[in-house]
């Protein structure tokens, strides 16, 4: 989603930036801020940036898990 619920009561620590999730996930910061564009990545938008769900990342990184990197299906909206 490219943007979602957020209260004040959220830890930080639940968030990473796009170049965290983009050294995590093995893509560029580009690839990540397509990945939310598309909301294949739950992430709020903080003026002009981006704050990634860490548990979002985290979901995405199961859901791809074993596909190479260039997979086809790797980009796409998978199931929950």
């Amino acid at each position: 989603m490219r943007s979602s619920k957020f209260s004040s009561e959220t830890p930080l620590a639940e968030f990473m930036t796009v170049k965290e999730a983009a050294h995590e996930l093995g893509f560029s910061v580009r690839g990540v801020q397509k990945l939310v564009r598309k909301s294949r990545l739950k992430a709020l938008l903080v003026g002009r940036m981006y704050l990634i769900f860490r548990d979002s990342v985290k979901q995405y990184l199961e859901q791809t898990k074993g596909m190479s990197k260039n997979h086809p299906l790797r980009g796409r909206q998978l199931d929950k």
